[in-house]
């Protein structure tokens, strides 16, 4: 019996020692990346962290009456004229009001690198409620597209706090520029 036990031990360390000798191994490969994207980049990849436009002023904070078309006008410019703020427009500036939808409003520029936005009584008008007096919050975010067609938008915004009081008076407009 010991006999047949050392033979078997045998047969399999034989198949095991031959299974190890005559498999072929996996074959080196000379890959490489061939796509547009990956052989066209010449660029480091670096981290970004979108910073929001920044707020330069408030030249226009009124209360909102019949025929009055300016009722908020504000300025501000991209946070640095590096990549990708240099090629950035107007259109990537995103407003809300009252945390809501963004608002398509009117934008000229920019002068100097400023931008002057401004909302008037009809886009503000379900918010101010006419001279009952009210206080609303507006918003200014940056959305950008990459060239590889992703959207980002900044995580922070900035805000402009506009106080109407009641009836008589005029409103208040304050701004806290996010980083």
């Amino acid at each position: 019996m010991r006999r047949v036990r050392r033979a078997l031990a045998c047969v399999v360390a034989a198949v095991a020692i031959g299974v190890l000798v005559v498999v072929p191994r996996q074959a080196d490969t000379d890959a490489a990346f061939t796509d547009q994207e990956v052989t066209a980049s010449t660029q480091t990849v670096t981290a970004l962290r979108l910073a929001p436009p920044q707020i330069t002023g408030i030249t226009t904070c009124a209360r909102p009456v019949l025929g009055l078309n300016n009722v908020l006008r504000v300025t501000w410019r991209w946070p640095a004229a590096t990549e990708p703020y240099s090629q950035l427009t107007a259109a990537n500036a995103l407003w809300s009001v009252n945390g809501g939808p963004g608002r398509t409003v009117t934008t000229t520029g920019p002068v100097n690198g400023v931008y002057t936005t401004t909302f008037s009584g009809s886009l503000l008008g379900d918010i101010l409620g006419g001279l009952l007096g009210q206080s609303y919050s507006v918003s200014l975010g940056l959305q950008w597209t990459t060239p590889g067609g992703a959207a980002w938008t900044s995580p922070q915004s900035s805000r402009i706090d506009v106080s109407v009081p009641l009836l008589v008076g005029a409103p208040t407009c304050t701004y806290v520029n996010g980083s």
